[in-house]
């Protein structure tokens, strides 16, 4: 900023690029540079980012295995005289199993891709943080598996 009598003048023109609520193109093709939410006055609002650490890439991996993992296991206690509990998961099991495993990867894909994208958003008053609800996430996935394993086995 330069002063001019005195007065501080704004180089800045056109409109504020933070004032979007949804983040560019390039987000979607790999190329944008954000990693984390700088800014407390970005918290408050949605805050998109182009880029996630590797320890999300692990987790998101390993809920999406232990999905498929749950959805075989399921098939094997079904066939041996369980039922589904899920209403919606025993409806698509009347078109098979091979329909019952992909409608449960796509319902588990779909709703980990929403959790990725408001992870880092403030998503009620007290502060609640998406992100925060991974690790419960992933427990969930690991008790509902090993209840199935042991199942299995015994």
């Amino acid at each position: 900023m330069e002063l001019d009598n005195g007065i501080a003048m704004e180089r800045r023109f056109g409109s504020d690029r933070r004032q979007r609520r949804w983040p560019p193109f390039k987000v979607w093709i790999g190329k944008g540079r954000r990693r984390q939410v700088r800014r407390g006055a970005d918290q408050l609002n949605y805050a998109f980012l182009d880029q996630y650490s590797p320890g999300h890439f692990s987790i998101v991996m390993a809920i999406i295995l232990l999905c498929l993992a749950d959805a075989f296991f399921t098939l094997i206690l079904i066939s041996g005289g369980a039922r589904e509990m899920n209403p919606v998961m025993a409806f698509s099991l009347n078109y098979g199993p091979t329909a019952f495993v992909i409608i449960k990867y796509l319902l588990t894909s779909f709703s980990v891709f929403v959790l990725i994208i408001v992870s880092h958003t403030k998503l009620c008053r007290n502060g609640f943080i998406g992100r925060s609800i991974w690790s419960t996430i992933l427990s969930m996935m690991l008790l509902v598996v090993g209840w199935e394993i042991y199942l299995i086995l015994y």
